[in-house]
């Protein structure tokens, strides 16, 4: 049995996803965060004056190495202090060329929600 992808679906699962990135920055207004540090990748967008497609990263952490760099969802990457993830960003890259950056995480979830708010209202025009 295969699914039906519709623009409706995809919308709702657009919809669903941006309530959770909202959700996780909410729970962390007025929080400090010692390891709330991640290691993104952006990309120019596809569609010219829309926000960079930003890509973050998970990783394989066994105390002090890391390994097995793959790409992740804001929600659930490797988060690190600032000094980690700024030491471990350069190693990283998407194979085209782009560097990782070291990016607050609660950067990553306002850039995440502005993309899935535009994504929304493209689908929506």
């Amino acid at each position: 049995m295969t699914a039906t992808l519709t623009i409706d679906s995809l919308a709702a699962t657009f919809r669903a996803d941006l309530a959770a990135h909202q959700k996780a920055l909410d729970s962390l207004r007025n929080t400090l965060v010692s390891h709330g540090w991640i290691v993104v990748i952006r990309s120019p967008s596809l569609i010219e004056g829309r926000p960079d497609t930003l890509t973050a990263t998970d990783f394989l952490v066994e105390g002090r190495k890391v390994t097995t760099p793959r790409f992740s969802s804001v929600l659930r990457c490797t988060r690190f202090t600032r000094e980690d993830a700024e030491a471990i960003a350069p190693g990283v890259s998407n194979g085209a060329g782009s560097k990782g950056e070291a990016m607050h995480v609660t950067d990553a979830l306002r850039h995440q929600i502005a993309t899935l708010e535009d994504i929304l209202a493209t689908l929506a025009a």
